[in-house]
């Protein structure tokens, strides 16, 4: 076996990252030449959004934990900085690979620049064409540094096309869908998770809501609330801990517990989320990584958010955006009817094989 040579870095910190990393470095280790460092900022540090994922998706252990916690967008990302200097004092990777539009994104990005090491962007490309969304920031600052984009989406490509950016630049496909593609969905633990929640196959929703635009706003929160309220066939919601914490400062708990066809129940590990996810009527969210994989489930979505950068799903006609709009969101759940295109637009399932394949090309040059 050949001396390893060739050191990367990849940087997680949230739930997003946890999924997208896994079948990219099962497909990075069949290069033996590569050593792969791990490095959890600690933005998600909740069990159920951090270490159960690396249970269950059999992670290696990070190489550096940096702890840094919840924290304001500004402030977390100044921790990152600050922890990933000493990172860095201890080892030299050849490449820094980010994922997504975390603050943990943003962060390793702009540190890997000022320490001069090359970046590859796992997501690169996707915008939702307004800066008052902090994801967007951390896109618009990634890209800005990137040296290798791995786009997910034609519409990714054309993005960084329209701003001049066309070199080194690849369209692999949506890395979750390998995970999805290689875990098919098992009718009996299916069956035996409907059971558990008393819930019949297409005679529930479910919903996840996260995102600052509607955790920070009493009004959306309240919005989507009364829309909830209407709906006459259950609602399982997983909640995020920044839901929590925003329903209990509003005083909207109590609401939400007297709702008694709403499940709220704690986030859930990757592959029980699929299971219901295949199985509901509709999903209502937020959450681009739920908008992508109802969509290789073959379920609609509403999209309680104002812009979506997958607007390719939209445009098929598998998700549509409502915002926290309680009549767009009862409008289009009794209007919203079942698309005719599904064409996979999102990749194939071997996103990680070729994404692998870029990476070891780009540092063996």
């Amino acid at each position: 076996m050949p001396d390893t040579n060739h050191t990367i870095a990849i940087v997680v910190g949230a739930r997003p990252h946890f999924i997208k990393c896994a079948p990219l470095i099962e497909k990075l280790n069949q290069f033996h030449d590569i050593d792969i460092q791990l490095i959890h900022t600690g933005q998600h540090y909740d069990y159920a959004l951090s270490g159960a994922f690396f249970e269950e998706l059999s992670l290696p252990k990070p190489n550096f934990h940096l702890n840094v916690g919840s924290a304001a967008q500004d402030q977390q990302i100044a921790q990152i900085l600050l922890k990933l200097s000493d990172v860095w004092r201890e080892i030299n990777p050849q490449l820094v690979i980010v994922i997504g539009d975390t603050n943990t994104t943003a962060a390793a990005a702009l540190s890997a620049s000022i320490h001069k090491f090359p970046i590859a962007h796992l997501e690169a490309g996707l915008r939702e064409w307004n800066k008052q969304i902090p994801e967007e920031i951390n896109k618009i600052v990634t890209d800005s540094l990137t040296d290798l984009y791995l786009c997910p989406t034609p519409s990714a490509v054309n993005n960084l096309k329209n701003q001049g950016i066309t070199k080194q630049v690849y369209l692999t496909g949506e890395i979750t869908l390998d995970l999805l593609v290689k875990h098919h969905i098992d009718p009996k633990k299916l069956s035996d998770l409907l059971s558990e929640y008393g819930f019949s196959p297409k005679g529930y929703y479910f919903m996840t809501l996260h995102r600052a635009s509607n955790t920070d706003s009493k009004e959306a929160f309240y919005e989507i609330i009364q829309a909830i309220k209407e709906l006459k066939e259950p609602v399982i919601w997983p909640m995020h801990p920044r839901t929590s914490k925003a329903a209990k400062e509003y005083n909207l708990m109590e609401d939400l517990v007297a709702i008694k066809h709403l499940k709220l129940i704690e986030p859930l590990p990757f592959h029980p989320t699929q299971l219901l996810i295949s199985a509901a009527k509709m999903v209502i969210t937020d959450s681009g990584g739920i908008i992508r994989e109802a969509y290789h489930h073959h379920v609609r979505t509403l999209i309680i958010d104002k812009q979506t950068e997958w607007i390719e799903i939209v445009n098929e006609g598998w998700a549509i955006i409502t915002g926290p709009d309680k009549d767009l969101i009862s409008y289009n759940i009794a209007n919203f009817t079942i698309p005719i295109r599904h064409s996979n637009v999102l990749g194939d399932g071997e996103s990680a094989d070729r994404i692998a394949k870029i990476i070891y090309e780009f540092i063996s040059k």
